[in-house]
């Protein structure tokens, strides 16, 4: 490719522009340390994407021949759902898990409260399987026989969680 003189000029006026307005900014002051509570604090956690919501069944509708009412329909389905207490289920089960794990490192943490803590935790997945068990219902009757028959396959076929065991 071959470069005009005036592409040339115009290339050349662009960067020493560019390049002049640079010098010319005072440079950005040092962000402040953060303190060491900000430090050790985890971020909150984001909500859960509408995805987490199907799990597996999920991935595996993606891979369905859906019609575009039936794709509309699943979305509004899992929005409904997450609003109306999967999202907070979802919190739950993080929540209840995060202060297990705590617990759990902690050498001050008596095996009374391990184990109620870890009570907290399975009847919080209990309810998120609940809520989760209630929205693949409602998406397995928007499914035809063969879409439901198709969608157990994939399932089946679906990689295990978590990474290869030794």
């Amino acid at each position: 490719m071959r470069l005009t003189p005036i592409a040339c000029a115009t290339i050349l006026v662009t960067g020493l522009t560019l390049a002049a307005q640079d010098l010319d900014a005072p440079p950005a002051p040092p962000a402040p340390p953060a303190p060491p509570s900000a430090r050790l604090a985890p971020p909150p956690p984001p909500p859960p994407p509408p995805d987490m919501a199907l799990g597996l069944g999920g991935r595996a509708l993606h891979e369905l021949d859906l019609t575009a009412e039936q794709r509309r329909q699943v979305r509004t389905l899992v929005r409904t759902s997450m609003d109306d207490g999967l999202g907070d289920a979802f919190e739950a089960v993080h929540t209840a898990r995060q202060a297990l794990e705590r617990a759990l490192w902690d050498p001050s943490t008596g095996e009374a409260r391990l184990s109620a803590l870890r009570q907290a935790a399975a009847e919080a997945e209990d309810r998120l399987l609940g809520a989760r068990r209630q929205l693949a219902r409602e998406v397995v009757q928007l499914l035809n026989e063969d879409q439901r028959t198709e969608l157990l396959q994939l399932l089946d076929e679906a990689p295990t969680w978590g990474p290869p065991r030794p």
